[in-house]
């Protein structure tokens, strides 16, 4: 059994796949932590649940190719009027421009965050 990487999707079930398989499991050793630490990895979970929360999929008009943003995620978002849009991975996100503003990391909680994350990968 070979793990790509140790993000709870990955790795769930994989202890029961290997007593019953009797195959070998097989990570980098960057993943060690992340794999052997459940704390760690619920947290992830945790996370990525979190982030995807109210996530819809939205299909662009098929004549015209506008976006027609369902009303629920507008009322949820708080948008009214004005609209920020913003790209995180292969997601499109958005915004009430004052919430978006108001949501934003610190420059310290931002540097701190990523000292954490990235120190996960050493």
């Amino acid at each position: 059994i070979f793990l790509t990487h140790g993000h709870f999707d990955h790795i769930y079930g994989v202890d029961a796949l290997r007593k019953a398989s009797g195959a070998p499991v097989y990570a980098s050793a960057l993943e060690r932590d992340l794999l052997l630490d459940p704390e760690l990895n619920t947290e992830d979970a945790d996370f990525w649940t979190k982030y995807n929360d109210g996530v819809y999929p939205i299909v662009p008009d098929g004549k015209l190719g506008r976006l027609n943003i369902p009303s629920e995620l507008l009322a949820s978002a708080g948008i009214t009027k004005e609209v920020v849009f913003g790209g995180v991975g292969y997601k499109l996100q958005i915004w009430n421009p004052e919430l978006r503003k108001s949501s934003l990391l610190s420059d310290e909680k931002f540097k701190e965050t990523a000292s954490r994350l990235s120190s996960r990968n050493k």
